[in-house]
């Protein structure tokens, strides 16, 4: 049996702008352009980079909320890509997503536990007592007695909805759930309540997470892997610590030179020059050619290959091909 839960290939996602003219052809926004990871079981992996990068398009394509252009999905190691029906159905079930704002994501004029008991009506749990008692369980899970059980969304806290939501997506006893932002609109303290929270929930119902955030403090804290994401492409991918600690990719570097942390001496904030380009209109060669401070003309005219350089530690990156680290 393979080691991964998640096998993700040449994964591409493409978005048609709005019609401006009877003669002009619509813009084509490559929001994931053939992308390839694997997800571990048990493993929690972090997906990061700027807004528009393209993480929180893959994480929706990875639940099917969006159908995938190209490429294939692999979860369990069946192909899930074109299932349809009953098989999307049992899908569902068994690969769950947490949304940003847990409000939005609620009924407001529904009651937790109504809330919590949908799914299990949705798939078949007919017995009214079994899905009360199985909504109480839950509950106990993240600290909360029987009383809120018949509370409203609007009584809750900000983290008390996103706890209501964390357990909304375990109801179903799913072995995959993506969380997209989780703990961002949350308040520092109540982040940290959030990520212990669903690192005990992990060991106890041996789940296998997708986080998904630009926090690279949260990510780095609950991650065991993490893949960095620009212009629709993974740049980089290696362990939380080596990324973290170590990064390669002029990018990488960049975005965790800006982590408020003690740093060495000598380390300073990296700032790239110019915006991110438009997505429907990207440059030629390296994405990432037109803000790097080590950009040589192979980088404006060729795309570069995932190149490892250590075991498990790939850079999208010329300079780990020619050797010329810098």
């Amino acid at each position: 049996m393979s080691e991964y839960i998640y096998e993700v290939e040449n994964l591409k996602k493409f978005f048609k702008s709005p019609k401006k003219s009877l003669f002009k052809k619509r813009d084509v926004l490559k929001a994931v352009n053939g992308i390839n990871f694997k997800i571990k079981k048990g493993e929690t992996f972090g997906l990061v980079g700027e807004s528009g990068c393209g993480k929180t398009t893959t994480g929706y394509s990875l639940i099917k909320l969006y159908e995938p252009d190209e490429g294939k999905l692999i979860f369990k190691g069946k192909d899930v890509t074109n299932i349809k029906g009953d098989e999307l159905k049992k899908f569902r079930s068994n690969v769950q997503i947490v949304f940003q704002d847990p409000y939005s994501s609620l009924n407001p004029k529904k009651k937790i536990g109504w809330i919590l008991e949908e799914p299990l009506k949705a798939h078949g749990y007919k017995d009214k007592k079994e899905r009360y008692e199985k909504v109480l369980a839950m509950l106990k899970e993240v600290g909360f007695n029987e009383e809120y059980y018949k509370r409203y969304p609007h009584e809750l806290s900000g983290g008390q909805r996103q706890r209501i939501m964390i357990i909304h997506a375990l109801m179903l006893n799913p072995d995959f759930i993506i969380l997209d932002e989780a703990v961002s609109a949350l308040d520092v303290s109540v982040q940290s309540q959030i990520l212990n929270l669903l690192n005990k929930l992990q060991k106890e119902f041996d789940l296998t997470y997708l986080f998904i955030s630009h926090n690279l403090n949260v990510v780095h804290y609950i991650s065991d892997r993490i893949a960095v994401m620009y212009m629709g492409e993974i740049v980089e991918l290696a362990t939380a610590d080596e990324i973290y600690h170590s990064p390669k990719h002029p990018y990488t570097k960049a975005l965790f030179s800006a982590i408020p942390k003690i740093t060495k001496e000598g380390t300073k904030r990296i700032i790239l020059s110019g915006e991110m380009p438009d997505p429907s209109n990207p440059p030629k060669g390296c994405k990432f050619h037109t803000r790097c401070n080590f950009v040589k003309d192979k980088c404006k005219n060729e795309v570069p290959g995932d190149y490892e350089i250590n075991k498990g530690h790939e850079v999208k990156c010329f300079l780990y091909l020619d050797g010329e680290e810098e």
